[in-house]
Formats: structure tokens, C-alpha cells, sequence
């Protein structure tokens, strides 16, 4: 067992924010490399994080003993398993050792642990349930995080900005991304935030229509939907842009889209919950008759990973509250002709959004 130093306040605070929802009979296991970032500063593929309410347990393998060293940001107790001493033995020996009664999980981990059967494996008398709680403490952005995806964005609008010298009838879809990552990475982004999306012609009306061999042709509206990675936290970006001369629909149908974006941004109040958020977009949209082809939600939290909650849909009922960090990104997609998708990235204040995406709309 290795003991790691407290390296940055705001890993510590995390901890015991999340310590104080803890009894001492309790603890909060999480698995997903998102929230052991969050809690701890460190990295890897086979972490396990054990919260109790006065120690906290890293269980990792020896691919990562020396990457934790270097990257713990809070006091650590490493427990280092392997193919003969597995996860479950240690983590069963720890809840004895610790008198856990009642292990707390994020909804995936659960059900990534069930997967395993891991839960059964647990000591006889401790009980195992979800727990949102971590959910909660992530949903609400400190400003050190608002900062660094906003200075996310500015690389990505940039890259947005660059591509339109470069594009033209003629090149693939996936020539198109290939120069966008390209410039991306030049800039500083560690990676893409998920598969970059660009679709031209027909393949527009599709929302994750990735990019690919079709060739981009005059007349063809272009959908780029992308974002970078970069300190850990992600950007999120749509635009469209148009070649030559366009269907008058899709003209019409983006007026609509960048109409949904501005009454959404400019009249959503702190404490609307997502379910009402969305339907100022949705409303309108179908006002203007298209209803029916605006099949996704309004928009989603992003962070650490590029789709968190809370989420703006027809169904989340709870509110969004200051420092929520979302995507608003209304769409419109026909069939046969293209669709056009907007995105804008927002954080929730005191009493209204603030826009952290700096980019017209204009084709």
C-alpha cells in the first residue's frame, strides 16, 4: 500500500463533498474513469475508486502503479490487484476492514459490476444499491471547469473557421474531417470528443451521420457536428455550411433552427426544468410545422465526458440550476433533401443562460 500527498485543493474539496453524504458503515464504489478523474486526478483503464467516509481506496493494476504516483491529487490508499488477486477479493477484504455495511454505486458501475457478478461476491451483510449522488456533485461545474471548456470552444469554433477555406466541391466527407482533426490537434486538443460528423446532401437529414467517402457537391448543405478533448473536458459544436446555391427548404428550415436556438437561449430561467426547456424549441419548431422531424432532444450536459445529465428532452423533470453546463442544439431533418442540427454550448447562472459558443450562424 502506497500513500499519496494532497497535490490540488480542489480534488480534496470533490472528496469531501461527496464524504459528508456518508455515514461511517457507508461508501460510494464508482468504477467509470469520468468520476475517478473528478474525485481523484487520475487515469487509466482498470480503476477502481472506494469512497469511505475518512479513507479513500484506489484499487488499480501495475500498468498504473507509477501513472497514479505521478497523478494523485488527493491522499490514496493504493491497493494493486491482479489476475491473482482480483478486484473482488480486495474490495470484499476492504468492506470487512472497514465495517461497510451499505456500498453506494453510480448507475453504471452497477451495472457494470453486475455484469461481472461482482455483487454477489460481496460480504454477506452488506447491501448494495444506486446512487446519484455522485451524479449531482458533477452536474454543478466549478468555474475552473466552465473556463476550460469555454477555452475548448474557441478551438473548436477556430477549426470551424478554418475548414471553411479548405472545403469544396469534390472532396470526401472524410477528407473534410481528416483536415479538421488535423487542425485541431495542431491546436492543442489531445483528441476528438467523439466521431466527427460531417454529412452532405441527403445524408444531412441524418443527426449522426459520420463522415464519410460521399463526395461533397455544389448545392449540398454540409452538417458538422464535433468536439475536442483537451485538460479532460470536452467541446461540443454544430454548424452547417452550404455549397453553391441550395434547396429553398433548407434555407427556410435553418432560419427556423437558429430562431428555436436564440428563443431558447434568451427565455430559459434557473430553475426550468429540462422537460420545459425543451419544449420552448419543440414548440415553436411545430408551430412552424415541422414538428415531425425534430426526433432527438433538445440538448445534454457535457463535462468530463461528452454526454452527462441533467438532459433537456421531453421527459426530464428536474430543473436545471446554476452552474449546469448544456448543449442547446434544436434540429430539423428531412428526408430525401437534408437536415440542418445548431449547437450551442450554455451555462446555466442566476437567472438565465450565458452563451460560452462565439460563432455566427450565417452559412
Amino acid at each position: 500500500m502506497h500513500k499519496k500527498t494532497i497535490k490540488k485543493p480542489i480534488f480534496e474539496k470533490r472528496i469531501i463533498q461527496l464524504q459528508t453524504l456518508l455515514d461511517a458503515n457507508t461508501a460510494f464504489l464508482t468504477v467509470n474513469p469520468a468520476d475517478i478523474y473528478y474525485l481523484t486526478g487520475c487515469t487509466g483503464s482498470n480503476n477502481h475508486l472506494l469512497v469511505c467516509s475518512e479513507i479513500i481506496y484506489l484499487f488499480t493494476d501495475g500498468r498504473y502503479l507509477t501513472q497514479i504516483g505521478e497523478q494523485a491529487q488527493i491522499t490514496l490508499s493504493v491497493e494493486e490487484i491482479s489476475v491473482t488477486f482480483s478486484f473482488e477479493q480486495a474490495l470484499k477484504n476492504i468492506l470487512i476492514k472497514e465495517n461497510i455495511k451499505f456500498l453506494k454505486f453510480t448507475p453504471d458501475s452497477m451495472s457494470y459490476l453486475i455484469g461481472k457478478s461482482m455483487v454477489s461476491a460481496l460480504p454477506q451483510d452488506t447491501q448494495a444499491t444506486q446512487d446519484l449522488m455522485l451524479f449531482n456533485l458533477r452536474s454543478i461545474k466549478d468555474e475552473t471547469e466552465i473556463e476550460t471548456i469555454k477555452q475548448n470552444l474557441l478551438i473548436t469554433q477556430a477549426a470551424f473557421l478554418y475548414i471553411q477555406g479548405v472545403i469544396k466541391p469534390g472532396l470526401t466527407e472524410l477528407e473534410v474531417a481528416a483536415e479538421l482533426e488535423y487542425y485541431c490537434k495542431k491546436q492543442g486538443a489531445e483528441a476528438m470528443a467523439f466521431n466527427t460528423i460531417i454529412a452532405s446532401g441527403e445524408r444531412s437529414s441524418l443527426p449522426h451521420g459520420a463522415a464519410s467517402n460521399k463526395i461533397i457537391n455544389d448545392g449540398d448543405v454540409v452538417q458538422f457536428d464535433f468536439g475536442i478533448v483537451k485538460d479532460h473536458y470536452c467541446s461540443d459544436f454544430s454548424r452547417v455550411l452550404q455549397i453553391g446555391n441550395i434547396d429553398p427548404k433548407l434555407a427556410e428550415i435553418r432560419e427556423i433552427v437558429e430562431d428555436a436556438t436564440k428563443l431558447v437561449e434568451e427565455n430559459a430561467r434557473c430553475g426550468m426544468t429540462g422537460k420545459e426547456i425543451d419544449a420552448m424549441a419543440r414548440d415553436y419548431i411545430t408551430q412552424k410545422g415541422y414538428g415531425d422531424y425534430f426526433g432527438h432532444g433538445l440538448g445534454h450536459a457535457l463535462g468530463i465526458e461528452i454526454h452527462e445529465n441533467p438532459r433537456l428532452n421531453t421527459v426530464w423533470d428536474k430543473p436545471i440550476i446554476e452552474n449546469m453546463v448544456l448543449t442547446i442544439e434544436p434540429g430539423i431533418y428531412l428526408p430525401g433533401l437534408g437536415g440542418i442540427r445548431l449547437e450551442d454550448v450554455v451555462v446555466m447562472r442566476h437567472d438565465k443562460f450565458e452563451v460560452l459558443t462565439d460563432c455566427k450562424y450565417d452559412f
